[in-house]
């Protein structure tokens, strides 16, 4: 079972739908990622309706995504989704995007979710508390096999940005949406980099969650076009961890505006 999902842009709303470079913004993806796994649990039975009627609700835990191109203005995509395995307090779901007219993939993304009490903020056991899980997995071929784990960052090769989390942060869990540590990640490096360069491979991990208020420091190590990512609180308590590894742009962008 699976949810097909196509997103076109087009005149004004395109500007403000894009990045500097005219794409899909990091960000965006990752919530295309969300709304269509969110859509796809809905319409399976296992959406919020299901958990929070037990007192639950889904967290991202895991994002691995390798990126050959992201949608730009005036193109449509088709991203589609599947799980692929339910343990006991995790789950694996898989992501492709393909270019809407000649079927070219796009992205691939493997994800993992669980499912936390919203009282003790702790997981749940899936396959008791959500039996149904078990009847959408599909082993269809697709996704890939990530890598290990993003690792704290020890040696810090690049200045420390610091950031307090503010009101627009924040999702109805109460907590810092999983899209802004993305932004934060993305914005320390400028705008020439980023239109001499692309994300051509994603890897975040969420270790534990942010809240209004709090301040937050972004550790980055740097060799080449490889980087390790730490985001951390101000006692250096990690809110998430991240790989990114950056290829040149076969032609680098120019701005014409």
């Amino acid at each position: 079972m699976s949810v097909i999902k196509q997103f076109s842009v087009t005149n004004f709303q395109a500007a403000g739908m894009c990045n500097g470079q005219g794409e899909m913004p990091l960000a965006s993806l990752i919530d295309q990622l969300i709304q269509t796994a969110t859509g796809h649990a809905n319409r399976s039975g296992f959406g919020y309706a299901c958990l929070i009627e037990k007192g639950c609700s889904w967290v991202l835990s895991r994002v691995s995504a390798r990126i050959e191109s992201l949608p730009v203005i005036n193109s449509s995509y088709i991203l589609e989704t599947w799980v692929e395995d339910v343990g006991r307090l995790m789950t694996r779901r898989n992501f492709e995007m393909r270019d809407a007219e000649s079927g070219r993939v796009m992205m691939q993304a493997v994800t993992y979710w669980c499912a936390i009490n919203l009282e003790t903020r702790r997981p749940v056991d899936l396959q008791a508390t959500f039996p149904a899980l078990l009847d959408v997995v599909n082993t269809r071929p697709g996704g890939f096999t990530p890598g290990p784990k993003p690792r704290p960052v020890k040696a810090p090769t690049d200045p420390v940005d610091i950031y307090r989390f503010r009101v627009s942060d924040i999702d109805l869990n109460r907590h810092v949406n999983s899209c802004r540590y993305v932004d934060l990640i993305v914005d320390h490096w400028d705008m020439a980099f980023y239109d001499a360069n692309r994300v051509a491979s994603l890897d975040l991990v969420f270790s534990h969650e942010a809240r209004f208020g709090q301040e937050s420091r972004l550790l980055v190590a740097t060799d080449g076009l490889k980087s390790s990512v730490e985001l951390t609180d101000e006692a250096g308590a990690p809110f998430c961890m991240a790989s990114l590894e950056f290829v040149p742009r076969e032609i680098p962008y120019e701005n014409n505006f």
